[in-house]
């Protein structure tokens, strides 16, 4: 009788165990998942920030070879 107790404690104990494993496999897989979604979004603000800056130094570039352009036609 009392090996039956102590067999289904530990029965119990190993079954508790594993709900907290699969639990914890669980969260940290969504913490995973959740990370990668946020590294994505900022690698995508970056780009989108760093196109934009790309945009604005070829218009300041094509506006000073314009005024440059036109010194020469000047001279």
């Amino acid at each position: 009788m009392k090996i039956n107790k102590f067999m289904q404690k530990i029965l119990n104990k190993q079954q508790n165990l594993n709900t907290k494993i699969s639990r914890n496999k669980t969260e940290n897989l969504e913490k995973l998942y959740d990370d990668f979604q946020n590294s994505s979004k900022h690698i995508e603000q970056e780009q989108k920030r760093m196109t934009q800056d790309q945009n604005d130094m070829k218009k300041h570039f094509d506006e000073l070879t314009e005024r440059v352009n036109k010194r020469f036609k000047n001279l």
